[in-house]
């Protein structure tokens, strides 16, 4: 199938990698039979042909929920089915704000690809089966008060559309959904970063457990909503996530044993953050068997009534999640806690760092992951989000019941960008750090380009001309600053400057931030020379700069824009910045 490309189409048509992908060129999953390919354009365009015009941008499917959904939330929504005969079946799935998709029990993909109302993708998926039983499960989530401030929102719900003979079978909104509330599940901090939104906190005494197999009770039929749309065709236009495919692939899902354990304790409680690390309360003999546990081989018992405090080095910095396996040790508590550096001081967000190697009396903060055992056989506990950093501190009670640990592992999670250029100097410490740098700037390259994974997690545009500059010295690839440029274009304000930061729930004007975007215009123009595509981001680049237009005096000097008139921090700065100074129009 080869859909017709809409006007807001963030693909090339013309770029080799657009046509490979046009024909099916697909990346992998965890399931054999399942393909997650990248389409162009609204994939039921050509069955809407000459229907009325108001009908044009209508998804044979409908958002749904479940009824008694208010965010913050987890559920879960289930279609079972079965072939009479073999079959390739084309859906197509979003959600708000998240979901993670699985076939007959096995996770095949997740979504959707992080947009805007005005932009919200989509993911597209060809299963093939076998004649028989099948069940597609999805777990959906909304953080709430608890989202990232990069995680924007329209309505909550769930969307699936198949397309062909099987709309009617699969499509939500037509077929016999349904769906339960996932109880276990809230949202929370150890240390409060506002931007960052909220870990995942589970208890798996009241988890349902084999929901992802579509198994258990207290199933309901799923209430349908609004049908879905990916063109605004109609002469009113309620609020409404406008659909468009997602041009990125998908992030990886690399299982990494990983890490050094660097020290191992049994602290008096669970409560370490003001304990600092110190070689005096080193137990080797715990830090040796978790090293044998990182490697997978072999497991570790905590006896009952025990507290034990391991800190892993994983030697690099990465963006995964973290997951443990367990048995028994009901009631036990689990924390995984991530961060890039341990602290001198306990002040989260002004500590002296030091040397990054270096943990003797130093203080591990950062936030992370709870878990509550259930006392079941081989659990896997995992976060619904991911997290970023160098050190992992894994801290664990148990109560009445010792506790097995079978297994830890990290399933990384960033944007697939290589370094396929080459670099190399005289002088020597010049090649040391490239590797260095290649790892920051995979590291801050996701479904959008970050200023920081750890801390914000959000696309800032001073952040984002430099990390595309990297990007294209580096990779042929520039689907990533192909999406920046659009994302940033949709943002864009009624005085025509851009925002700051996108996307993003909690809007900001930098008004310098607006002409570096028209300069990001400019570098993809020289660096990538398509026409067609910068041709499409020109009305904004014209916006923006009669947006500062309106700014000219009589005398042809700029004064300030209104907005926030930064360029970049200075030291002396701290939380209490001096806003007045910065912000010139208010003076």
């Amino acid at each position: 199938m080869h859909s017709q490309r809409p006007d807001d189409d963030l693909s090339d048509p013309n770029d080799p990698m657009t046509q490979q992908l046009d024909n099916l060129t697909t990346c992998q999953l965890d399931n054999s039979t399942t393909q997650r390919i990248l389409i162009t354009g609204d994939p039921f365009l050509p069955l809407n042909a000459g229907k009325p015009w108001r009908e044009r941008g209508l998804w044979p499917a409908s958002w749904t929920t479940h009824p008694r959904a208010r965010p913050p939330f987890v559920a879960a929504f289930r279609r079972r089915f079965s072939l009479d005969r073999a079959a390739t079946i084309r859906i197509h799935v979003s959600a708000d704000q998240r979901y993670q998709l699985y076939l007959n029990g096995r996770r095949v993909g997740q979504g959707p690809e992080r947009g805007a109302p005005d932009l919200w993708f989509h993911e597209s998926y060809d299963l093939a089966l076998d004649p028989g039983e099948h069940v597609i499960v999805a777990r959906v989530w909304h953080w709430g008060e608890h989202a990232p401030q990069a995680q924007m929102s329209m309505t909550p719900g769930f969307l699936l559309a198949a397309e062909g003979e099987w709309q009617a079978a699969l499509s939500t909104g037509l077929s016999a959904w349904e769906c339960k509330l996932l109880d276990g599940y809230t949202f929370g901090q150890f240390e409060r970063i506002p931007w960052k939104g909220g870990n995942t906190y589970l208890d798996g005494r009241v988890y349902p457990w084999g929901v992802e197999r579509g198994e258990g009770e207290g199933w309901t039929p799923a209430q349908p909503l609004r049908r879905a749309m990916a063109r605004q065709l109609d002469w009113q236009l309620p609020p409404q996530h406008i659909l468009a495919p997602a041009t990125l692939p998908p992030t990886t899902d690399e299982m990494r044993r990983a890490g050094v354990v660097r020290f191992a304790s049994n602290p008096p409680s669970l409560e370490t953050r003001a304990i600092p690390i110190r070689q005096s309360d080193h137990d080797i003999e715990i830090a040796t068997a978790w090293q044998r546990l990182l490697r997978g081989e072999g497991e570790v018992r905590i006896p009952p009534r025990a507290t034990k405090r391991i800190l892993i080095d994983l030697q690099d910095y990465v963006l995964a999640y973290a997951e443990i396996t367990v048995s028994g040790g009901a009631n036990a508590i689990i924390r995984i806690r991530w961060a890039e550096a341990l602290n001198r001081g306990t002040n989260h967000w002004h500590g002296d760092k030091g040397n990054r190697d270096e943990i003797e009396g130093k203080f591990m903060l950062g936030n992370g992951d709870q878990y509550i055992a259930d006392g079941g056989a081989q659990r896997t506990f995992a976060p619904l989000w991911w997290s970023a950093g160098r050190y992992v501190e894994v801290a664990i009670q148990t109560f009445d019941e010792p506790l097995t640990v079978a297994a830890l592992v990290f399933r990384e999670s960033r944007y697939p960008l290589a370094m396929e250029s080459a670099f190399e100097a005289d002088d020597a410490r010049l090649n040391e750090i490239i590797p260095i740098l290649v790892r920051g700037i995979q590291c801050t390259a996701n479904e959008t380009y970050f200023d920081g994974p750890h801390w914000e997690e959000i696309m800032y545009l001073g952040d984002t001309r430099l990390e595309t500059l990297c990007t294209y010295v580096m990779s042929r690839d520039d689907r990533l600053p192909r999406k920046a440029l659009r994302m940033f274009d949709v943002s864009r304000l009624p005085s025509g400057l851009t925002q700051s930061r996108y996307p993003c729930s909690l809007p900001q004007i930098i008004p310098p931030f607006s002409l570096w975007w028209v300069l990001m215009v400019r570098d993809f123009a020289l660096w990538r020379g398509d026409v067609a595509f910068v041709r499409s981001l020109m009305p904004g680049v014209h916006g923006v700069l009669e947006g500062y237009a309106r700014w000219l005096g009589d005398d042809a000097l700029l004064r300030a824009p209104e907005g926030w008139n930064f360029m970049d921090w200075v030291p002396a700065w701290d939380e209490k910045m001096p806003a007045r100074r910065l912000t010139a129009w208010m003076a």
